[in-house]
């Protein structure tokens, strides 16, 4: 925690969890156990929630200074260690419903021109789905919105 606190982090972007400490030597399977350099092992539990991203990353970079210290930071889910989560979808909705509408009306306007038809009223329009994906599972803070939507026009001939 202090480690997070000296790189420029608030209390308040700092979670605590709970704290565990094993006896490596009570282990009643695996004898080796005996002989390691410390006997207790305490793991403790925190997340970091905050929006400035590269000010983490800076972080997780220089948190291989602790190593020496004997402090091991890790994740309980090895396959992403780290999870980004989007909380900005409110701001963008009214933005991406109008580019979702404006795109509909541009492939429309493309079907009626191959079909000599004319582009008349929208007789209904759905909105389905927000979605919030990785770019990629290497860049997993950089987001795709997207926004699926259903618009039907009348044609008129």
């Amino acid at each position: 925690m202090s480690f997070f606190l000296n790189q420029g982090f608030t209390e308040k972007e700092l979670n605590r969890g709970t704290t565990n400490i094993n006896d490596s030597r009570a282990f009643l399977y695996g004898s080796n156990n005996q002989n390691l350099e410390f006997r207790h092992i305490a793991n403790s539990d925190f997340a970091v929630r905050t929006i400035d991203i590269e000010r983490l990353q800076k972080a997780l970079t220089n948190s291989l200074d602790l190593i020496s210290k004997g402090i091991l930071i890790s994740s309980k889910n090895t396959w992403k260690p780290i999870q980004y989560s989007f909380s900005g979808l409110n701001k963008l909705k009214t933005r991406m419903i109008e580019e979702a509408t404006k795109n509909a009306g541009e492939v429309a306007e493309k079907f009626v021109w191959d079909s000599n038809s004319k582009v008349s009223k929208i007789k209904s329009a759905n909105q389905w789905v927000f979605s919030i994906t990785d770019l990629d599972p290497n860049t997993s803070y950089i987001k795709i919105a997207r926004a699926v939507s259903t618009i039907e026009y009348q044609l008129q001939d």
